[in-house]
C-alpha cells in the first residue's frame, strides 16, 4: 500500500501531468506578458505622438514670440527717426536744446514700447562705451553694469554683427541686478556712417513670459518642460536653481527625417522617462518635456493583474486536467506495471479489471490473455516435467539392473579367465561367411561330454552363486 501511494516523478502520469501543468502555464503568462507590454508600448507610442504634436506647438509659439521681438528690434534698426535722435545726441555741433529733445523722444519711444507689453521687462540702449550716463533705458529698471560677465555677453551681441542674439534666463536678468528672472534679446543698432552713434539694444521679456506660453503644454502628471542650448544647458525651466547647468536629459545628437523626436531615456534617479522635444527656428535652443513612462502606462498595469488572474486561474484548470489524465491514463498504466512484476516474481494469477475499450482496455485485455496463455504453458510444462521425471526414474531402475549384470558379467569373465584352456588344446573352426568369410578362428576343444569345459565350469560357478 505505501508503494501505491508514494508519488514516482518517472511515471508516465506524472510525466503527463508536468507536461500539461507547464504548458498551460507558460502559454498563458507568455500571451498575458506580451499582451502587457505590447498595450504599454502602444499607449506610449501614442502619448508619445500627442506629446509630440503639442510640443511642436508650443515651439511654434515660441518661434512666434521671438520673432516678434527680433521684428521689434528690426524696427528700431531701420527707424530713421530714432537714428537721427542717436546721431544728434552724439553731434558736438548740435545745441543742448536739440540734445535734450533728442534724448526725451529716445526715452518716450522706450517706455511706449515698454507700456504696450506686459511681457517686457524693460528696453535699453546700452552706448558701446558701458556707461550709464550714455545709455537709455525706460522707467523702472536698473542701470548698466560692466562687469566681465556683463562684457563677455555684450562681445556676444558684437560678434552677431547686427543679428539678434538670444540669451538664456537669468534669474536676476541680463545685468544681474533684478529681483526676478528674465530672458535677454540683444542686437547691434549699427551706424556705419557715424560709429559713434551705435548702441546695442537689449530687450528684456520677464522669466513668466515663458512660463505664460508653456502653461497649456502639459506631459505627464510630472512632466517638466525645459528649453536647452545646443551644449545641452538649462535655458529655461521650472527650477531656476537649474538655470545654465547641464541638463541629465539631453536631445538627441541626430535627427533623422520622418522619425518623431521623441524616445525614452532614464533620468538621475533612473526611472525611465518618455522625451518629446522639438528643435526652435528662432534660436539654437531646444524645446524639450520629459516625464516619467509610468504616469501614461497605469491604466496598462491593470491589464497586467488580470494576467496574473488567467495566469493563476490556467494554473487551477490544469491542476485539475492533470489530475484527471493521472487517474485515466497514469494510475491504470502502474497498477499494470504492479502487476507485471507479481507475474516476473511467479504469481501467474494476476488479472486486470480494465472495463473501457480504448487503447488502455485492450492493454489490460491483452494482458490477461497473455497471462492466461503464459499459465497454460505453465501447466504442460510441469505435466511435461512429470513424464520425464518418471522417465528418468525408470531409466534410472533400469541403469542399475543393467550395472548388476554389467558386474555379474565381469564377475563371471573373470573367473572364466581363470580356467580358459591352453593354446594347444585349440582347434580351427571355418566361421560363418557372413561374419568372417575365408577366415579361421581359434576353437577350444571340447570335453568328452560334447560342450566346452569352460561353459562347464561357468555353470559350475553360476550354481555356487545362486
Amino acid at each position: 500500500m505505501n508503494r501505491q501511494r508514494k508519488l514516482n516523478f518517472r511515471s508516465v502520469g506524472v510525466k503527463l501531468f508536468v507536461i500539461l501543468f507547464c504548458t498551460i502555464v507558460l502559454l498563458s503568462s507568455v500571451l498575458g506578458l506580451t499582451s502587457y507590454y505590447a498595450a504599454k508600448r502602444i499607449i506610449t507610442d501614442e502619448v508619445a505622438a500627442a506629446s509630440s504634436q503639442s510640443i511642436v506647438q508650443a515651439a511654434d509659439k515660441l518661434d512666434f514670440l521671438f520673432a516678434e521681438y527680433e521684428a521689434l528690434s528690426r524696427q528700431f534698426a531701420v527707424d530713421s527717426a530714432l537714428k537721427s535722435d542717436m546721431e544728434t545726441v552724439h553731434n558736438p555741433g548740435a545745441g543742448t536744446v536739440a540734445k535734450v529733445a533728442a534724448e526725451d523722444r529716445i526715452r518716450r519711444k522706450l517706455d511706449s514700447v515698454r507700456g504696450s507689453d506686459e511681457r517686457l521687462l524693460g528696453v535699453r540702449l546700452v552706448a558701446r562705451s558701458m556707461v550709464d550716463a550714455e545709455s537709455y533705458k525706460s522707467t523702472g529698471i536698473s542701470g548698466v553694469r560692466s562687469d566681465e560677465g556683463v562684457l563677455a555677453r555684450m562681445k556676444e551681441i558684437d560678434n552677431g554683427k547686427g543679428n539678434p542674439v538670444w540669451f538664456p534666463v537669468r534669474a536676476k536678468g541680463f545685468f544681474d541686478a533684478y529681483s526676478e528672472s528674465s530672458m535677454t534679446m540683444g542686437r547691434l543698432l549699427r551706424n556705419i556712417q557715424n560709429p559713434a552713434a551705435e548702441y546695442y539694444m537689449l530687450i528684456e521679456l520677464k522669466g513668466k513670459a515663458l512660463t505664460d506660453v508653456l502653461s497649456n503644454l502639459h506631459i505627464g502628471l510630472a512632466g517638466e518642460i525645459r528649453i536647452l542650448d545646443q551644449t545641452g544647458n538649462i535655458v529655461y525651466g521650472a527650477d531656476n536653481g537649474l538655470l545654465g547647468q547641464p541638463s541629465y536629459i539631453q536631445a538627441a545628437d541626430t535627427e533623422v527625417e520622418g522619425q518623431k523626436q521623441s524616445f525614452t531615456a532614464a533620468d538621475e534617479q533612473g526611472s525611465s522617462q518618455l522625451v518629446v522635444y522639438q528643435p526652435l527656428v528662432t534660436a539654437d535652443w531646444t524645446l524639450l518635456g520629459y516625464a516619467p513612462v509610468s504616469d501614461f502606462t497605469k491604466s496598462a498595469d491593470r491589464l497586467l493583474y488580470i494576467t496574473l488572474l488567467v495566469v493563476l486561474a490556467a494554473a487551477v484548470i490544469a491542476l485539475v486536467i492533470g489530475y484527471i489524465l493521472v487517474r485515466l491514463i497514469g494510475r491504470p498504466l502502474g497498477k499494470l506495471a504492479r502487476l507485471m512484476e507479481e507475474g516476473e516474481q511467479g504469481n501467474l494469477q494476476v488479472r486486470t479489471n480494465f472495463k473501457g475499450q480504448d487503447e488502455i482496455g485492450r492493454l489490460g485485455h491483452s494482458f490477461n490473455r497473455m497471462m492466461e496463455q503464459i499459465s497454460r504453458l505453465a501447466g504442460q510444462s510441469s505435466s511435461s516435467a512429470a513424464a520425464v521425471l518418471a522417465t528418468s526414474e525408470q531409466l534410472v531402475l533400469a541403469s542399475g539392473a543393467t550395472r548388476t549384470h554389467a558386474r555379474e558379467v565381469a564377475a563371471a569373465t573373470g573367473e572364466i579367465a581363470g580356467y580358459w584352456p591352453r593354446p594347444s588344446n585349440w582347434c580351427l573352426l571355418r566361421v560363418r561367411p557372413a561374419l568372417m568369410p575365408g577366415k579361421w578362428l581359434p576353437q577350444p576343444a571340447r570335453s568328452p561330454a560334447g560342450q566346452p569345459a569352460w561353459r562347464q565350469k561357468r555353470r559350475a560357478a553360476t550354481a555356487r552363486w545362486s
